[in-house]
Order: C-alpha cells, then sequence, then structure tokens
C-alpha cells in the first residue's frame, strides 16, 4: 500500500508491535485482573506501531473513497511518521475480553474515529489487544493519564471486563449481516 521505502521505515514499529501484541497471550488474567505490567522497553515504537496502523488504514481509505478520513491530523501524523516531526500521540493499551455466549472471541477490526474522554481519538482493535489512540493535543484526564503506555515502561495493560459481542455497538453491523441479533 506504501512505498517499498515508507513500508521499511514503519516496519520496525510493525515489528515491535507484533511482538508486543504476542506477549499479552503469556499473561494468565482471572475476572478479578485489572491490570498487568508488560514489558516495553521502547515505547515511542509502540506508539509508532499504533499510528503506522492508522496511516496505511488512511491510505487504504484515500484509495478506495477518494478522501483522507483523518482530516486535520494527515499531515501532522505523515511528517512524524515519514520525517521527523514530534506528534503528541498517547495511547491507553487494553487486553479485550470479548465473547460469543460465553466463548472466548477475538476480533479485530478497522480503526474507528472516535472521542474518548473527551478527546478525538482513534480506537484499534486488534483480537488480543484494543489501543485508543488520542490525537488531539488536549492531554487526558488524570484518571485516563495514569493509564498511558506511549511513554512507559512497563506497559499498564487494562483487562477489559468480560462482554459479549452483541453488546459491542461497533461489531453490531458484522452479526446483522450475518444472521445475527444484536
Amino acid at each position: 500500500m506504501l512505498c517499498d521505502q515508507h513500508e521499511q521505515a514503519l516496519g520496525v514499529f510493525d515489528d515491535y508491535g507484533v511482538r508486543f501484541a504476542r506477549s499479552l497471550k503469556t499473561y494468565g488474567v482471572t475476572e478479578n485482573t485489572m491490570a498487568v505490567s508488560v514489558k516495553n522497553d521502547r515505547p515511542e515504537r509502540l506508539a509508532g506501531f499504533a499510528l503506522a496502523v492508522i496511516w496505511r488504514w488512511h491510505w487504504k481509505h484515500r484509495l478506495n473513497i477518494g478522501e483522507s478520513p483523518l482530516g486535520p491530523y494527515e499531515s501532522p501524523l505523515r511528517e512524524h511518521l515519514l520525517g521527523s516531526s514530534p506528534f503528541p500521540v498517547s495511547l491507553i493499551v487494553t487486553k479485550p475480553n470479548v465473547t460469543i455466549e460465553g466463548i472466548p472471541a477475538p476480533m479485530a477490526a478497522d480503526p474507528v474515529r472516535i472521542r474518548f474522554a473527551g478527546r478525538n481519538s482513534y480506537i484499534l482493535r486488534f483480537g488480543v489487544m484494543d489501543m485508543i489512540v488520542r490525537m488531539d493535543r488536549n492531554k487526558w484526564p488524570a484518571e485516563i493519564e495514569a493509564h498511558d503506555t506511549s511513554e512507559r515502561s512497563p506497559a499498564h495493560v487494562l483487562i477489559e471486563r468480560t462482554k459479549d459481542i452483541r453488546g459491542i455497538p461497533a461489531f453490531r453491523p458484522l452479526i446483522e449481516r450475518f444472521g445475527g441479533t444484536a
């Protein structure tokens, strides 16, 4: 989707993000586990991974639809990933516990733009982990800032409560498409 030079430049973020996500599988969690500390020696690469996913999604959308879904974030994000400009990324990492009638159902999805704690953000769903990426310059409220992993080692990963997929609005169209009820 991107040229070879840019894919190679973003590859270091991809490698780190994939290793981080795979490491989450080794953490046993129970119903009472609320968070785990996960090794994160290069937090800037984990943040870069999240931004690279959003950047590729932007290009997929742009090529298919003809417009950028990033709005005012397109230029600063490009300058950060493909140049050397800073980007005030902030991210919250969670380990989802999505089920279908009690059976674990890790779900991945394209990035979705959301308002989270009053901030312009994206949610990235990878199945084994979700990331909420704050895009605007406004800091998180203090209770959320405490969980920001963009500059932390170890990363503080929140464990989500178990929830049935039918209760997650982002997956309703998928369920309805295949004849289920949300």
